[in-house]
């Protein structure tokens, strides 16, 4: 209301972006500088619950933002963006709701850090959602549709800066088929697995080791709509990729700054489990037999 009537809402724009958006410094600085007051009530419209939305979500945005105000010439090839941000109190709200308050606590101590974390790991799949959450997943899947959507992890430090949380969390797929209870059983489960998976050994040993053991570490979540067309009854985009800032390799004159794009046909799954793989040093172990994305120098597209 301030805000349509002409009054300078500076301060509840920061605010917004301190309490919904990021706890980092740096992220707020860029945000603020590319934000609009609209775009935070957008934000906001699309939230379910109350907290923030979490590292993946908040660089999603504010990516999009940049690109928009530096480059409109790329930003009108864009799709258009219709997510909706599970807040992180939800994550709080679901563990005090279903009791199991005492066990987190416990294993966040040294003692329990890992071996309290498979039970608490059983506990989150078999919790609850209380009726007025559960309302508002309806409304999330009835605005979808009959579209797939992904269910995403956004934790409050991952996509931050030094810590980027690669592959350490689950995203999962939901298919939009069945009944709409059948639809709204799938959706919750999927929740329940992105909580649960804050809780896997992979991502508490990345967070023992980078010394984010005792930071506090709510699980907010981003719902996207899978983008794609219908194949012979099968539904995938035509193709999907992981952008770098950085190129690895050193060929001749190219610059590692021009980066590097990876590439695959479909799903961009493949491409993320494979950068994962790299990551821990494994040269894409895991990966299907014989696959390998398509990686491209833009400086030098032609480059094998």
């Amino acid at each position: 209301m301030l805000y349509e009537n002409g009054v300078d809402v500076t301060n509840e724009c920061a605010r917004m972006c301190n309490i919904m958006l990021t706890r980092d410094e740096r992220m707020r600085s860029l945000i603020k500088q590319n934000f609009r007051p609209q775009d935070y009530f957008e934000v906001h419209s699309r939230m379910v619950g109350t907290g923030m939305i979490g590292g993946k979500a908040c660089g999603m945005l504010l990516a999009r933002k940049i690109v928009e105000n530096h480059r409109p010439d790329i930003f009108e090839r864009f799709e258009p963006h219709d997510s909706y941000y599970i807040g992180s109190d939800v994550f709080y709200a679901y563990i005090v709701d279903n009791g199991f308050w005492d066990l987190r606590i416990k294993q966040r101590t040294e003692e329990g850090f890992f071996t309290l974390a498979d039970q608490f790991r059983e506990k989150i799949m078999e919790g609850k959602f209380p009726a007025a959450i559960e309302a508002e997943f309806r409304r999330i899947l009835d605005y979808y549709g009959s579209d797939p959507v992904i269910v995403r992890s956004s934790s409050i430090l991952e996509d931050g800066f030094g810590n980027a949380f690669a592959g350490k969390y689950e995203s999962v797929f939901c298919g939009s088929i069945g009944s709409p209870e059948e639809r709204l059983q799938q959706f919750e489960d999927a929740v329940r697995t992105v909580y649960a998976s804050t809780m896997s050994l992979s991502a508490l040993d990345y967070r023992k080791r980078r010394g984010l053991d005792k930071r506090d570490e709510q699980m907010a979540i981003l719902v996207q709509r899978v983008s794609g067309s219908r194949y012979e009854g099968f539904f995938m985009p035509c193709a999907a990729g992981v952008g770098y800032s950085t190129s690895p390799y050193r060929m001749g004159s190219v610059r590692p700054e021009s980066g590097m794009l990876r590439l695959v046909m479909g799903l961009g799954t493949a491409a993320v489990v494979f950068t994962a793989a790299c990551g821990r040093g494994q040269s894409g172990k895991g990966r299907s037999r014989g696959f390998r994305p398509n990686e491209i120098i833009p400086e030098a597209p032609d480059l094998p």
